[in-house]
């Protein structure tokens, strides 16, 4: 089970109770809440059973995460040969990111009753942990790394509270600031534009998916109207794809392309990701003129599709040695 499941699952009962007449969003509002949190504590775990092999570091790599176990996967985005597992990590996984170095990160859960959220970081090619956050009582589950600046984004739920935010790490370090949106339940994924913009999608009142910004220096966010209906069950990935900010619904196997117009956020493409037969709401990662994303037999294979198109045909699959939840890029190392 991966975080986002557990996170709306629990607060299913709450949006049911705030249900409108419809299921729209509601108008847009600014929500200046914010507050900084606890320093994070850095942990180390047992990793004994990690490797990767010496090439790894100068190749660009493609991550997945297990979706039932704490391992997380490696591959020659090439050849897509397994060249290395990473094990020892949170017990159920939430998603994974990367920054403009290659540096992956992690977030997850402790295991299902421990309320301890973790975040990894891992420099590209390596299987020790640069650091590990921590988020006593909070489920992480989207993550990003703005471009402009190196903050990390986390989007998390409170364990106890069921309070939904995000917290952003400066330079992805040190004690995180809080934010949240006040007319959003349950937050699940985040992605920065190139400016340093920063999106998250989520369950407010109604079946909608909920679309917010926090502008780059912002103090809170601003609800946006989205053009498209996506139910909050199937809102997956927000990602930059070079051009527009994206969204995918994995109800229609779809990535939107969104301009944002005002207070709007206008759907201006589509991506149709024709034989994506996985069985689970899985996220995808765009990088250059490809889609990658979990795809097969209990999502135990990486689909590859070209992107932007319209509706596009698989290219190829890479077998994983287990199913996975979600999948990012890290170029070779850049430092």
């Amino acid at each position: 089970m991966k975080i986002s499941t557990i996170s709306f699952a629990l607060n299913i009962g709450v949006a049911a109770a705030l249900l409108p007449a419809c299921g729209a969003p509601q108008p847009p509002v600014a929500a200046p809440d914010v507050m900084t949190q606890p320093p994070a504590i850095a942990t180390r775990v047992d990793r004994s059973g990690s490797w990767m092999l010496p090439e790894a570091r100068g190749e660009n790599l493609i991550y997945a995460d297990s979706s039932n176990s704490a391992d997380t996967y490696v591959f020659s985005s090439v050849s897509g040969k397994l060249v290395g597992t990473i094990v020892g990590g949170a017990q159920i996984q939430g998603s994974l990111c990367t920054d403009v170095h290659g540096d992956i990160f992690v977030t997850g859960l402790q295991n299902e009753g421990s309320g301890l959220g973790l975040i990894y970081e891992y420099a590209h090619g390596k299987t020790e942990p640069t650091q590990v956050l921590e988020e006593p009582g909070v489920i992480p589950d989207g993550c990003a790394s703005d471009p402009t600046t190196g903050d990390l984004a986390v989007s998390a739920w409170n364990w106890s509270s069921g309070v939904s935010g995000v917290n952003v790490y400066r330079k992805a370090r040190g004690a995180p600031t809080y934010y949240e949106d006040e007319q959003i339940i349950d937050y699940a994924f985040c992605g920065y534009d190139d400016k340093g913009n920063l999106f998250i999608n989520g369950q407010g009142s109604g079946y909608a998916m909920y679309f917010a910004e926090l502008p780059k220096g912002g103090s809170g966010f601003t609800n946006l109207l989205f053009s498209e209906y996506i139910n909050f069950l199937d809102m997956g990935q927000i990602q930059w794809d070079g051009s527009h900010i994206t969204v995918e619904d994995f109800s229609t196997y779809a990535i939107y392309r969104v301009q944002i117009l005002g207070s709007n956020a206008k759907v201006v493409g589509v991506t149709h990701l024709r034989k994506w037969d996985a069985s689970q709401l899985g996220l995808s990662w765009i990088v250059g003129g490809t889609v990658l994303a979990p795809t097969g037999t209990q999502d135990s294979e990486i689909g590859f599709w070209r992107y932007p198109g319209g509706r596009v045909e698989l290219m190829k699959r890479i077998s994983a040695p287990g199913s996975v939840f979600s999948v990012a890029f890290s170029p070779a190392h850049t430092r």
